[in-house]
């Protein structure tokens, strides 16, 4: 079999599409990740390949590709999915608290575990401790669809700065080789540098999107966020937050229009931003599926279980994700104090983990923390996700993502569907306090 032929390569992408949104429908009814199942195709295919002597490709430089614009398109994906009222502020806050201490918390612990079974300096140790201290916003996202309304948000919330901060923070410390007062002056100039830019390509973009009336408009404003994102990338800023910027903005361009209703009805016809952003996330949301299809089964297919064998692997990894664990469940239970159930367990290592680690510089990679390690990692993390939504039974007070939707689809009145998304603080018990 000719595997370069061009009607076999159409005919493995449409069936992995196709099983791809099986999973999907699995994963909604069973709680059991998409992600494990798209890696068993990824590994599935690679047994096929040496099976029959078939030359395995080397898959990671598309790897990298697709997982820079599957974490773009995501990313925008969470955003657009999110309403900002006057009793989420609160909610958001806590997420954004919430992913940067136990970002920073269990990068520490991790860089000290590494600390102590290699021979590096700390410094190196929390290079490569920072992407297993990421949480995926990939996988979680669309696997608490059938939480509470604010527990599927913070979660949300939480995933997403956790990408964005995990960035940034591995941004940080590889450039800076001493941390000292220079180092944190310069990055905070970055964040200045970074919010004027989202504000000027946000409102560039918003009005790009009324004033043109070409029906090819989204992928060219997907077109010009990679654009802007890989730009900032080579200059080490981390342009992911100008894509949550940007996302939020639009979808609560309504906050605009009470701002100062006069001034920026001027520049924006909000109508047709409201019509255009209905199509918008319908194409977010199909481009990222497609893309985080193949990007999970592109890492399943690079796997070598070889590296498995490897006692330290199971070692370090265990510790990893103990420590994972147990940062997760002090700061839930004693400083946010609310129920750790399920989002104890709700903590997935994906995406960012990967990119991260394949961008560790040669200097500082650590020769016996590799794939197989990364693998563990995100396998565990996933199980452990999939037994804490299988065990969450939830509360039957709960205003749920999908009973949100059954009222959409069965017609329910708009204001109807808006009180209760705004209400919802008083009838969920995550006891944000």
């Amino acid at each position: 079999m000719n595997i370069s032929d061009p009607y076999i390569i159409v005919l493995a992408t449409s069936t992995l599409v196709v099983f791809s949104y099986i999973f999907d429908w699995i994963s909604k009814k069973t709680n059991f990740p998409s992600v494990l199942l798209l890696l068993g195709v990824g590994i599935g295919l690679r047994w096929f390949f040496t099976t029959s002597e078939i030359e395995v490709p080397e898959v990671k430089d598309l790897l990298a590709i697709f997982g820079i614009i599957g974490l773009i398109m995501i990313v925008l994906e969470g955003a657009l999915d999110l309403n900002i009222t006057r009793g989420k502020v609160k909610l958001i806050y806590s997420s954004l608290f919430s992913a940067l201490v136990i970002l920073l918390a269990t990068s520490f612990f991790i860089a000290g575990i590494i600390y102590f079974y290699t021979d590096q300096s700390f410094l190196i140790s929390f290079v490569n401790a920072v992407p297993f201290s990421v949480v995926s916003s990939a996988i979680t996202i669309p696997s608490v669809s059938n939480l509470s309304l604010h527990k599927k948000e913070f979660l949300t919330y939480e995933s997403t700065f956790s990408d964005i901060l995990g960035i940034m923070l591995f941004n940080f410390v590889i450039v800076n080789e001493i941390i000292n007062f220079h180092a944190f002056s310069a990055f905070f100039g970055e964040l200045i540098l970074l919010l004027i830019i989202s504000i000027a390509s946000t409102l560039a973009l918003m009005y790009f999107i009324t004033a043109v009336k070409s029906h090819h408009k989204f992928f060219m404003i997907f077109a010009l966020l990679m654009i802007i994102y890989s730009i900032g990338k080579m200059a080490h800023l981390s342009t992911l937050v100008l894509i949550l910027f940007f996302g939020l903005v639009l979808n609560n361009n309504r906050l605009l229009q009470k701002l100062s209703p006069g001034k920026w009805s001027r520049f924006f016809d909000f109508p047709t931003l409201d019509i255009e952003l209905k199509f918008l996330k319908s194409v977010t949301a199909e481009v990222a599926f497609l893309i985080r299809t193949i990007f999970f089964v592109l890492f399943g297919f690079s796997f070598d279980f070889v590296l498995l064998a490897d006692p330290s692997v199971w070692i370090i990894g265990t510790l990893i994700v103990v420590a994972m664990l147990l940062i997760r469940f002090l700061y839930l239970r004693f400083t946010v104090r609310t129920s750790i159930l399920p989002e104890i367990f709700i903590a997935p290592r994906g995406l960012i983990t990967i990119l991260l680690f394949f961008s560790i510089p040669a200097g500082k990679e650590i020769a016996n923390l590799g794939q197989g390690l990364l693998f563990y990692v995100i396998i565990v993390t996933n199980i452990l996700m999939m037994i804490g939504l299988m065990i969450w039974k939830g509360d039957k007070n709960e205003i749920t993502v999908s009973s949100i939707e059954e009222a959409r689809s069965n017609n329910v009145n708009e204001d109807i569907i808006q009180e209760l998304n705004d209400n919802m603080d008083s009838t969920d018990i995550i006891g944000h306090s």
